[in-house]
């Protein structure tokens, strides 16, 4: 997982993170985190940490569809339509 070239200042690469879902254009993403199990706590730079096999669901249940082999897509308005709304606690 990287946001490399992506025009951000704090660039970051994080090998081996599964089932990446980027939702916005600086590097803010649906992912799979080994790391940790405590999940429904703010912990990152935004990102929404998910279990492997929710970040998979997701991965396969968005748009657009990529192809096996394919490292990385990047079509902006193409995607589907994700809204993150905060929990009430």
């Amino acid at each position: 997982m990287t946001n490399q070239g992506d025009g951000t200042d704090n660039t970051y690469h994080l090998p081996g993170v599964p089932w990446v879902s980027f939702f916005t254009g600086t590097g803010v993403a649906f992912h799979g985190t080994y790391w940790h199990n405590d999940y429904g706590r703010p912990s990152s730079r935004g990102c929404v940490n998910l279990t492997s096999k929710d970040a998979k669901f997701i991965y396969r249940w968005t748009r657009p569809e990529v192809p096996i082999g394919t490292p990385y897509m990047n079509l902006p308005g193409e995607g589907t339509f994700v809204q993150v709304v905060p929990s009430s606690q």
